[in-house]
């Protein structure tokens, strides 16, 4: 299964959507900023796919992370999901992989729904 770098400042949302991930069979490795995930990304070549919050307290936010990932030539599988339902239209327009937005707040159906739109629904991809 792949391994998904879930990036989430509510503790209690980083927690839930882990074990909704976890239960499936997927590898989650968590971050609580942004800069935590691209410190992840650097370190590891095991990150399949990025999920990750729009509005991150802390540093960047989930967008700006999407973005430095394409400048440094990462194509990785990004869930983007924002409680702000504006946010999807700011994704890129051009992104440079598959890229799916969820809506705060999701259930597991939901969950693994935008899993597939943005994996094709291999619910994997290239590692980054």
């Amino acid at each position: 299964m792949p391994t998904i770098l879930v990036v989430e400042d509510d503790p209690d949302i980083l927690e839930v959507t882990h074990l909704l991930l976890s239960a499936e069979g997927h590898r989650v490795i968590g971050a609580c900023s942004a800069n935590e995930g691209l410190d992840i990304v650097h370190a590891r070549g095991d990150i399949d796919m990025l999920f990750t919050d729009v509005n991150l307290r802390r540093g960047m936010d989930g967008l700006a992370l999407l973005e430095r990932l394409r400048q440094e030539n990462r194509q990785v599988p990004t869930v983007v999901v924002s409680g702000d339902s504006e946010a999807g239209s700011a994704l890129p327009r051009r992104p440079r992989g598959p890229v799916a937005f969820l809506a705060k707040p999701y259930g597991r159906r939901q969950l693994l729904e935008a899993l597939a739109a943005c994996c094709g629904g291999s619910h994997g991809g290239p590692a980054v």
